[in-house]
């Protein structure tokens, strides 16, 4: 299983202006722990982020605590119903709480307190891009960030207090909280409670270390201490229930590691448009083709019939007239064709004064309708075709007033067998 890193930012952290871009450095304690540890079984370490961050440890989720001083935290009371349409309005609802423009704020949404508010961590969106450019810059994508007083549990009717050095982190009762310098905790509590609850609100559990000063706490107040070897290690044991990330919204992508496809989004919605379109045009065509080739079919079919009439049965039309033409191509005594037969005679046709009327070739016998002066002339024309080697006859002549008329048919002469008469 993959440890956890957890990383503690110390204050000051340099962060950059909104209208500058850099790295962000600080102080930072750290706490490794492998899958199933305890925290109190791993020794916190100390150093400059920066020098964390140019030998990272490999094959870790990482959890970065940020100062709280740098994040703000309070409660909204958002519907149930239609809960996503009142989060577009949250930066609205929080201009109350906040001195700046509220665009230039990151709000992220955490979970309802014990009151039935929601929590929402406020933080500038400047800073929070300048430290997570510091991390992406050495390889690191940070799986949370969280305002350190986060890892304090919430607990109702009690203040939770983590004494660490100078500062001290704390825990409202409504889950809020904040990190404020040692000196100015009594204080800030005072004012933080509000004199018209309940005496049980003014309940305060404290950590700190063997090694820190006791702070100055409000009179009057039930106080419970306990005493740690480390305040890291005792933050570490809340960070499963942890549950105020700051990497939501446009900084989620950023959590994840993966691909921003937000700038995207139109140009992703225009290509489906195209493809839907284009599928459509395609579907179109296709239709049309299908029309087109049944339409053909038929003409092909009726074709067949008109074709082959002696056909009783016709499944395969294409087929069957191929078959047809073949044999018609075949046909004719002796092997003979229509174009050799009709280029041997048509040039003696040609040089006589007749007219030609008609033309029928079949079984290898070529008819030739002929219209001339009279019978003797078309008896000559006859005479000449057979000087050709050719048998030719006149078949339906008749005369008319001035003209006659008469079918010649031509055929090529059957080779007589040896020994037979002539």
């Amino acid at each position: 299983m993959t440890d956890t890193l957890i990383v503690q930012l110390l204050p000051p952290v340099s962060f950059t202006d909104d209208d500058e871009h850099g790295d962000s450095d600080c102080a930072a304690q750290w706490l490794r722990l492998s899958d199933g540890e305890a925290p109190a079984a791993s020794s916190p370490e100390k150093g400059e982020l920066s020098v964390l961050l140019q030998q990272p440890p490999d094959d870790c989720q990482w959890i970065v605590l940020i100062p709280g001083e740098n994040v703000l935290t309070t409660t909204v009371n958002l519907p149930k119903k239609r809960r996503r349409q009142a989060l577009k309005a949250l930066p609205f609802m929080l201009e109350d709480s906040i001195a700046s423009d509220v665009t230039h704020e990151h709000a992220a949404v955490g979970p309802d307190n014990s009151q039935g508010g929601t929590l929402v961590a406020i933080t500038r969106k400047q800073q929070l891009r300048d430290l997570l450019k510091t991390f992406t810059d050495a390889g690191i994508t940070p799986d949370r960030m969280l305002p350190d007083y986060a890892m304090l549990p919430e607990k109702p009717a009690t203040w939770q207090i983590m004494v660490n050095g100078d500062r001290a982190l704390v825990r409202c009762p409504d889950g809020t909280g904040f990190s404020t310098p040692l000196s100015r905790l009594g204080l800030l509590l005072n004012t933080g409670w509000d004199a018209e609850s309940d005496d049980s609100t003014r309940s305060i559990h404290w950590f700190r270390s063997a090694d820190t000063a006791v702070p100055v706490l409000p009179d009057n107040w039930q106080i419970k201490e306990q005493v740690v070897a480390n305040p890291l290690q005792q933050l570490a044991a809340g960070a499963s229930n942890a549950s105020l990330n700051l990497l939501q919204g446009e900084f989620k992508v950023l959590q994840q590691g993966s691909w921003n496809w937000r700038p995207w989004a139109t140009a992703a919605v225009l290509a489906f448009v195209v493809i839907c379109i284009g599928l459509l045009q395609t579907g179109l065509e296709t239709a049309r083709f299908n029309r087109e080739n049944e339409q053909l079919q038929t003409s092909i079919m009726d074709l067949a019939r008109e074709a082959l009439p002696e056909a009783k049965l016709i499944r395969d039309p294409q087929t069957q007239l191929l078959i047809a033409w073949q044999q018609l191509n075949k046909s004719g005594a002796g092997g003979a064709e229509f174009l050799p037969l009709l280029s041997r005679v048509s040039s003696t046709i040609s040089q006589q004064p007749v007219t030609v009327t008609g033309i029928n070739f079949k079984d290898g016998t070529l008819t030739v309708a002929l219209q001339g002066t009279s019978l003797q002339q078309l008896d000559e024309l006859r005479q000449q075709i057979e000087q050709q080697g050719l048998s030719a006859s006149l078949l339906d002549a008749g005369t008319d007033s001035d003209s006659a008329h008469s079918n010649l048919v031509i055929k090529t002469r059957t080779p007589q067998a040896p020994g037979s008469a002539g």
